[in-house]
């Protein structure tokens, strides 16, 4: 997969997407985004940032649906149904949230358009988000 990273030298957030060859973060059918927030900038909990988020891809695109499929210790595992957006395809999207102690991590993987989100691709990248883990270095 191609990536590409966006981060400003002194911004809270970090992002980077990972796309299949030939496509880009424009005209995906599979998207894997990275995303670290620093948590200096007093992010609000896991739960409200959801809940923001919950209530803004509903106000957006009018029949979409977010749910939190897993609580963690952690963070959470949620699952996204992003419909009826004026720009965009619809997508299918699941994120694991992972809360540490100096940043707060995110690793969704999304599929729109011809790939679908098969109840075996979703095991697979539920079982493949769960193995995630924050690690602290001495």
């Amino acid at each position: 997969m191609g990536s590409r990273a966006q981060c400003g030298r002194r911004s809270p957030q970090r992002v980077t997407e990972f796309v299949r060859p030939g496509q880009t973060v424009e005209n995906w059918t599979e998207l894997i985004t990275w995303q670290t927030l620093n948590k200096a900038i007093d992010l609000s909990s896991v739960q409200d940032q959801f809940a923001a988020y919950q209530e803004d891809i509903m106000a957006r695109c009018p029949g979409s649906t977010a749910e939190v499929i897993r609580e963690l210790p952690d963070g959470i595992l949620y699952e996204a149904h992003v419909v009826n957006c004026e720009q965009g395809s619809d997508e299918h999207i699941l994120t694991r949230v992972l809360d540490g102690t100096w940043n707060r991590f995110l690793l969704q993987y999304a599929v729109r358009g011809a790939v679908v989100m098969t109840s075996e691709r979703q095991t697979e990248w539920i079982d493949k988000l769960m193995t995630l883990q924050i690690f602290s270095l001495p």
